[in-house]
């Protein structure tokens, strides 16, 4: 979230950019601690085909080392030196195989945000007009009471 943040800021005063921070945000949520360990293996191994690796491991001896990085028997220094070996181990992997999947999700995230957005908009102006008539009827019919004479 604070990496959304920082782009959201920068996108804003460098590029002029302006998106929904609160929406941006909540894309982030995608990938949580329940959902963490599958999306960084599908990473993984989309960037073990992509650089062309026959070095797999499998889905359990990744989710183990991943795992032993949050153990409570490590000290926090401990757990540190555990998550540089893993990053070491399957980094490079995980961001070459991260690169598809957030131009996919990114595209498909914008598309419907905006398409979201025109029409929460467009919704909007059409309440705010009903009311603006309502409000107009109401002081007519006000005004009409007022002065019979004018009827």
């Amino acid at each position: 979230m604070f990496t959304t943040f920082a782009t959201w800021i920068i996108a804003r005063r460098i590029f002029g950019w302006h998106f929904p921070l609160i929406i941006a945000m909540a894309w982030t949520w995608t990938t949580n601690v329940v959902t963490i360990i599958p999306c960084y293996y599908l990473f993984y191994i989309t960037g073990q085909l992509i650089l062309g690796s026959g070095d797999i491991a499998g889905y359990e001896g990744f989710a183990d080392a991943w795992k032993g990085a949050f153990a409570d028997h490590l000290a926090w220094y401990e757990s540190i030196i555990v998550g540089f070996q893993i990053a070491f181990d399957f980094g490079l992997d995980l961001v070459v195989g991260s690169i598809p999947y957030i131009i996919a999700v990114t595209w498909f995230a914008y598309s419907w945000s905006k398409k979201f957005m025109i029409n929460y908009r467009k919704n909007r102006s059409k309440r705010w007009a009903k009311k603006r008539e309502q409000r107009r009827l109401r002081r007519e019919k006000r005004e009409a009471k007022a002065n019979p004479a004018q009827g």
